[in-house]
C-alpha cells in the first residue's frame, strides 16, 4: 500500500515538472519571441530614421542644386542680356562707322557743279595760281576795261598760246604782245610742270571782259607729233637752235616687213624709233651698229609687224652742251 503510494506521489511529480518545464519553454520562447520583434522594430526606426534623414538630405541638396540652378540661370540671363547689350552697342558703332564711312566717301567725290577755286589776288605780287583745264584752256575773271590782272599758270612751258580777242594784250618775259586782226599768239618757253609762268593780261577794250586762253602743244613735240600716212619717200626738217628735244613723228604700220632708215645732216644729228606693240615699246637708234649699204650710206633696220605703231624722234647732237640749229633729211625703205 505504501508503495503504491510512492509511485503515485512520484508520477504526480513527473507530471508537475513536466508542466512546469513545457511552461518554462512556452515563456522562454514568449520571451525570444518578443526579443526579436523589439529587434526588428528597432532596426526599422533605425532605417526609417536613416531614409527620413536621406530624404532630408536630398531634399535640401535638391533645394541646394535648384538655388544653384537659378543663380547660374539668372547669371547667365544676366551675361546673355550684357551680351545684347553690348552686341547693340557694337551694332550702333559699326553703323555709325558705316555712315561717317559713307558721309566720308560722300565728300571725297568732287563736286562738279563747283567751280575750283583761284587761289592769288590777281595783283603782281599776289598772282592768280591755276592750271588749265582737260581742254587746255584757261578762262579769266572779268576784267574791267582798262585794268589789268597776274596769272601764274602750270603746265603751258613749250606751248603756244593763242587769245581770240581784240581788246587783250599781254606782257609776257618783259616783252609786250597785242592783238592782230582778234588775235593773239605768242610761244611759251619751256619749261617744267612744276614751273609756273607769268602772264601780265590786260583789257584793252571799253567794257568788262573775260578772256579765254588756249595752250595747244606745237606739232613736232612731243605731246603732239607729226601724224604720217606712210614712211617711204624723204622727209626733211629744220630744228632751231637750243632745240634740246627734237622733233617727232608717229605712223601706223599696214603691213609685216623690214623697214630701212636713212639720216642725213651737215650738222651731227641722230634718229630714234620706239616700236610699239601691244603696249611694248622696243628702241632702236641710228647710233647703234649701223650698218652701210652699197652707196655708202649709213642705216639701221627694224622688223615690224601690221598693226605696230613707230615713234620718230630726230634731234641735233650737242656740242659743247648746246643744241645747234640743223637741217635734217631722213628717208625710209619699206621691204
Amino acid at each position: 500500500m505504501n508503495n503504491l503510494k510512492k509511485k503515485n506521489n512520484v508520477i504526480l511529480r513527473l507530471i508537475v515538472l513536466l508542466l512546469l518545464g513545457a511552461l518554462v519553454a512556452s515563456c522562454l520562447l514568449v520571451g525570444c519571441s518578443g526579443g526579436n520583434e523589439e529587434s526588428s522594430s528597432a532596426d526599422s526606426s533605425a532605417q526609417s530614421a536613416a531614409e527620413s534623414s536621406d530624404t532630408e538630405s536630398s531634399t535640401d541638396s535638391s533645394s541646394e542644386s535648384s538655388a544653384s540652378s537659378e543663380t547660374v540661370s539668372d547669371a547667365s540671363s544676366d551675361v546673355v542680356t550684357e551680351s545684347s547689350d553690348t552686341s547693340t552697342e557694337s551694332s550702333d558703332v559699326v553703323s555709325d562707322v558705316e555712315d561717317s564711312s559713307s558721309v566720308d566717301d560722300e565728300s571725297s567725290v568732287p563736286d562738279e557743279s563747283v567751280e575750283p577755286e583761284i587761289l592769288g589776288s590777281g595783283t603782281k605780287a599776289d598772282p592768280y595760281l591755276i592750271i588749265p583745264d582737260e581742254s587746255r584752256t584757261v578762262t579769266t575773271v572779268a576784267i574791267p576795261a582798262g585794268e589789268t590782272v597776274y596769272y601764274s599758270i602750270y603746265r603751258v612751258g613749250g606751248t603756244v598760246l593763242t587769245i581770240e580777242s581784240e581788246n587783250v594784250s599781254i606782257e609776257y618775259n618783259g616783252i609786250p604782245y597785242i592783238a592782230k586782226k582778234g588775235k593773239l599768239t605768242l610761244t611759251v618757253a619751256d619749261a617744267l610742270a612744276s614751273e609756273a609762268t607769268l602772264f601780265e593780261i590786260c583789257n584793252e577794250g571799253e567794257s568788262e571782259e573775260a578772256f579765254v586762253l588756249k595752250f595747244v602743244n606745237p606739232v613736232g613735240t612731243m605731246a603732239n607729233p607729226e601724224s604720217l600716212d606712210t614712211l617711204e619717200g624723204e622727209h626733211s626738217l629744220s630744228l632751231k637752235k637750243d632745240n634740246a628735244t627734237g622733233y617727232f613723228y608717229t605712223c601706223k604700220v599696214a603691213a609685216d616687213g623690214t623697214i630701212r632708215f636713212y639720216i642725213e645732216s651737215e650738222t651731227a644729228s641722230s634718229m630714234t624709233v620706239n616700236r610699239i606693240r601691244d603696249t611694248i615699246p622696243s628702241q632702236f637708234n641710228s647710233d647703234e651698229e649701223p650698218k652701210v649699204d652699197d652707196e655708202g650710206r649709213s642705216y639701221f633696220e627694224i622688223e615690224v609687224a601690221a598693226g605696230d605703231e613707230l615713234v620718230i624722234n630726230v634731234c641735233a647732237k650737242p656740242e659743247g652742251g648746246k643744241y645747234p640749229a640743223a637741217d635734217v633729211t631722213w628717208s625710209a625703205v619699206v621691204s
